[in-house]
């Protein structure tokens, strides 16, 4: 994956899976992070399958927190 940090604290994020044999993208996935020396958060998007009728795209959200302090934990909905 690459990541491109526009700032101290922001950066964004992206990478993808091929599948040579079959010549078709296999994952996908982008996002934006927020990393200070307190906290880190986190929010992706990532696209999976072959996005045929027999196996359609999953695609998923993603949020993520960590407070260096006290801990982490996430959230995830399929869109």
């Amino acid at each position: 994956g690459l990541t491109y940090r526009f700032d101290e604290a922001w950066s964004v994020f992206g990478g993808a899976s091929y599948d040579l044999e079959n010549d078709k993208f296999v994952s996908k996935y982008a996002g934006v992070s927020f990393d200070c020396d307190c906290m880190n958060a986190r929010l992706t998007y990532t696209e999976s399958g072959a996005g045929t009728l027999a196996e359609p795209f999953e695609r998923q959200i993603r949020f993520s927190i960590e407070l260096r302090t006290i801990g982490a934990t996430s959230f995830a909905a399929g869109l």
